[in-house]
């Protein structure tokens, strides 16, 4: 099982003196929920509460979850053996804005145009997926992600730890209220119906993604 990083802005109404700190790429007023996902759509870690206008890199820099993943080799499961024999280790899967580590796999930048590279590429692309379809549920789960969140700031970031961990305990009870992840098939790629239950400006739309 590996783990996939990406952050999330969460649309809000501007703070009182907040200048343009929460003003992100994509021109609104925002939180950023960082989180980390495992293949079955839980959060298993979450730093919430960045201006909107942080980089990935900055906040991976800044956040407890970099010390974790600097230190995951204490933490995952020993690399699994290939049945051609090759060893495969655990690691964390994150995009372009965020710097290679051992633990931290991201795609090869532009200029590796060769095959394998774009093979990797690809395959990375679809694995991390699955951290986009947690935020896509999570959004498809909870109304208060489809608006502009009107609240202080410590108001702000309790609705989204308190979200975060009434999804992971529905998706532990494999309560998906009718919600659907995308799906992998020989035919190709099924989209989930998150991707057109939530609006344009949700979280699950505003994942930031260089691989686009």
């Amino acid at each position: 099982m590996h783990v996939e990083v990406w952050t999330g802005n969460i649309r809000i109404k501007s703070p009182k003196r907040s200048g343009s700190m929460c003003f992100n790429y994509k021109k609104f007023y925002s939180k950023v929920l960082f989180a980390a996902a495992d293949a079955n759509y839980r959060f298993l870690m979450v730093d919430i509460g960045r201006e909107g206008s942080s980089s990935d890199s900055g906040i991976l820099d800044t956040s407890p979850i970099d010390k974790f993943i600097e230190n995951a080799s204490s933490y995952l499961l020993q690399p699994a053996r290939l049945s051609n024999g090759v060893e495969l280790p655990y690691v964390f899967l994150g995009d372009e804005a965020f710097q290679l580590q051992p633990n931290l796999m991201r795609p090869f930048p532009g200029k590796y145009t060769t095959k394998e590279c774009r093979i990797f590429n690809y395959r990375l692309s679809r694995a991390r997926l699955v951290v986009e379809n947690s935020f896509g549920i999570l959004s498809a789960r909870w109304r208060i992600f489809h608006s502009c969140i009107d609240a202080d700031e410590d108001l702000i970031t309790l609705i989204i730890h308190a979200s975060v961990i009434l999804h992971n305990f529905l998706m532990e009870k494999c309560d998906w209220n009718g919600i659907t992840a995308d799906r992998d098939t020989a035919e190709g790629l099924i989209p989930g119906n998150w991707r057109t239950s939530t609006p344009e400006d949700s979280i699950s739309k505003c994942v930031k993604s260089w691989e686009q």
